[in-house]
């Protein structure tokens, strides 16, 4: 669609061209266990619509299986959000340890620094994986002299280490990482995702994963590889498996750093929602990658007459 289209069209007619509608999730359909008001009775309308509904999220603190029991716990309905809908950002870290050559499942393993949702997604794909917590046994930090003492067997034929949100990071977690990576040279590091923050109501935000990322990178003195939003490794999985039409596609987010530009890097119409963490002003202010093509004031505003980005961006 050109600019002049998108300036001329608001979203209910843009829809109309439209195949496919991806989500994000927290901050657009829900806060926790709490549904964004409205959300629920969009998707299913989609869903009756005959519209592909995908959702592509950069939590990795579950798996995809426990987000199909997530969405019908909160009223989506059992049945309407299938597994092969959902892409994590937990998924994504598994199916890249699974596809990349740099990483030999049959004899390597993975340290995981985060949620057990990585852990079940490793083990979907036949991976072998090493938490932290489970290093830790009963102990919630160990002590230098503890730390030198471990058994290097522990951390045996790790190749690769990941990093992703964990409610209970600490310094032992983050040494526990360092020391993996300096008994396995060459090991990957590979991140769920770098989002700073994450929106648990329209008013509040905690801290994301990209700190916990940001305090083990510093550690092992590297950047980790990213297979969360933006990077195009959620949108080539989905693509694979559905065969998405870039111009027949809206993404829908609230953050313009990871959901809109990770919908216009892959050529998809994008959508901001105010509900989570990125605002209006901040969209305006932001780079063209990271500007939205919609604006709407929350996501039960999908089916409705709302203005182009472009329209309620121009100063008044």
């Amino acid at each position: 669609m050109s600019d002049t289209d998108r300036k001329d069209q608001p979203l209910a007619a843009a829809l109309e061209s439209k195949d496919c509608v991806i989500f994000d999730c927290d901050g657009v359909l829900w806060y926790g266990a709490t549904p964004v008001k409205g959300a629920v009775d969009v998707v299913r309308a989609l869903v009756a619509a005959e519209k592909r509904v995908l959702f592509v999220t950069n939590n990795s603190s579950i798996s995809r299986r426990e987000y199909v029991k997530k969405f019908s716990k909160l009223g989506f309905g059992d049945g309407v959000v299938r597994f092969d809908q959902i892409y994590s950002s937990s998924y994504a870290a598994a199916s890249f340890l699974d596809e990349t050559d740099a990483f030999d499942k049959t004899t390597s393993r993975a340290f995981v620094v985060g949620s057990l949702g990585v852990m079940d997604e490793l083990a979907e794909h036949g991976i072998k994986g090493v938490h932290a917590d489970a290093v830790l046994g009963d102990k919630t930090h160990l002590t230098r002299q503890e730390l030198v003492d471990l058994d290097p067997a522990i951390f045996a034929d790790c190749g690769a280490i990941i990093v992703g949100g964990d409610w209970n990071l600490t310094y032992t977690k983050t040494a526990l990482a360092l020391i993996c990576q300096q008994l396995n040279p060459g090991c990957l590091f590979i991140s769920t995702n770098q989002d700073a923050s994450f929106p648990v109501r329209s008013d509040l935000r905690l801290p994301g994963s990209g700190c916990g990322v940001a305090m083990v990178a510093t550690a092992l003195d590297r950047e980790p590889i990213n297979v969360g939003k933006p990077e195009p490794w959620l949108i080539e999985m989905a693509q694979r498996t559905h065969s998405i039409d870039p111009k027949r596609t809206l993404m829908v987010g609230d953050r313009i750093n990871t959901d809109i530009q990770f919908g216009n890097s892959a050529g998809l119409d994008t959508l901001l929602v105010l509900t989570g963490v990125s605002s209006l002003a901040d969209a305006a202010a932001a780079p063209q990658v990271q500007q939205p093509d919609f604006v709407a004031d929350s996501v039960a505003d999908l089916l409705a007459a709302v203005k182009p980005f472009d329209d309620v961006a121009k100063p008044q």
